[in-house]
């Protein structure tokens, strides 16, 4: 394990030079945008590594993103491809490279890192973030998503409603996503050692990743339920579930955050 990491570590002064690892002018890091009235709740999939060197500026653009529109925005960061550090690769420090990553940022067509893919879109820079955020929150949503998580131990119990604005067949996707984990990330040209890792993709509780089928009728609401168990290493006071839902075209209709609870 010993000598992986010192690979790790000598690799990633190799990799901060790439260019698939997207450089960016400081003035574009984060443009604010004026806030808009919605209903709905627009999920960002951050696909980053812990060796890209340009991926914690990525970070930054989320946190604003975060403060600007509150629950209204879901950030969720996927580690992928050759930046990211697959998790059980050291004892030393924890890789957040889940094994569904790469073929997540493959089927999105991700090119580079940092890139990021709003409510099932085109890939986009993280200069395009902002302005992309805001078109998508001017789409009404068309359901609303409630539910509760509730764990004991590494044992999640999931309740979901769904209440549909039309009929549809579609698809429901769940994945866990866990906060302030603190290991390792490439910054610029200095390997961080401590930095806390925020809204990383941890599992998908659907067997697709993309989710399962599921239908709806107008005004009618939807109860499902699952379980789900948790790695032992992960922290589910930590964990928040992030739910979305597309109708039959594929297009979002709605995306949802519901932090985990310890059952009474």
């Amino acid at each position: 394990m010993k000598s992986k990491f010192a690979l790790i570590l000598a690799g990633a002064a190799a990799l901060s030079c790439m260019t698939a690892c997207d450089d960016i002018n400081e003035a574009d890091r984060f443009v604010p945008v004026q806030p808009v009235e919605s209903n709905r709740t627009v999920l960002l999939e951050d696909y980053t590594g812990q060796l890209c060197r340009n991926c914690p500026e990525a970070h930054e653009i989320i946190e604003g993103l975060e403060k600007q529109y509150g629950d209204r925005f879901i950030a969720v960061s996927i580690h992928a491809g050759s930046f990211g550090v697959a998790a059980g690769s050291s004892t030393l420090f924890e890789g957040l490279m889940q094994p569904q990553g790469t073929g997540m940022a493959d089927k999105r067509g991700i090119t580079e890192y940092p890139q990021g893919v709003i409510d099932g879109g085109k890939p986009l820079g993280r200069s395009a973030w902002a302005a992309a955020v805001l078109s998508a929150l001017e789409i009404p949503a068309t359901c609303e998503i409630s539910g509760s998580v509730t764990y004991t131990g590494s044992d999640a119990t999931i309740a979901i409603d769904l209440l549909p604005g039309e009929s549809f067949h579609g698809k429901i996707g769940m994945w866990v996503v866990e906060d302030n984990i603190v290991s390792i990330q490439q910054n610029g040209a200095q390997l961080v050692m401590q930095y806390t890792h925020n809204n990383v993709w941890r599992g998908s509780v659907t067997p697709d990743v993309w989710g399962e089928d599921v239908s709806g009728n107008l005004g009618e609401k939807e109860e499902l339920a699952f379980n789900y168990t948790l790695d032992k290493t992960w922290k589910p006071e930590n964990c928040k579930l992030v739910v979305f839902v597309t109708n039959n075209n594929g297009d979002y209709m709605q995306a949802a955050s519901i932090p985990f609870k310890a059952a009474e």
